[in-house]
């Protein structure tokens, strides 16, 4: 099982904290850009997982300020499976 933990804080109230704790799903994309290998194309890494939900706790409320622990659960998708990635790199042949 992978996933991600994060903690921020939110206003109380806010949009972003709603959809912290609503519990919906949605899809979740990950990118890591490094180094430049030719004009507009970097090496890169793009996770994608089509259908996860979070799962959250609160820590701290600070004068209206919320501090949220929260997990970010992969599920499975019927069309899509768990998750896609996508690498650009300068080395050929990778996964073939």
């Amino acid at each position: 099982m992978f996933g991600l933990e994060v903690v921020g804080r939110h206003d109380a109230g806010s949009v972003e904290l709603a959809n912290v704790i609503s519990l919906s799903t949605g899809t979740a994309v990950f990118t890591l850009t490094g180094a430049q290998i030719s004009t507009g194309v970097f090496r890169s890494l793009k996770v994608t997982s089509e259908k996860c939900t979070l799962k959250s706790a609160q820590l701290a409320d600070d004068q209206g300020i919320i501090t949220m622990a929260t997990s970010v659960i992969p599920m499975y998708d019927a069309t899509n499976g768990v998750i896609s990635v996508e690498v650009v790199t300068s080395t050929t042949g990778i996964g073939q």
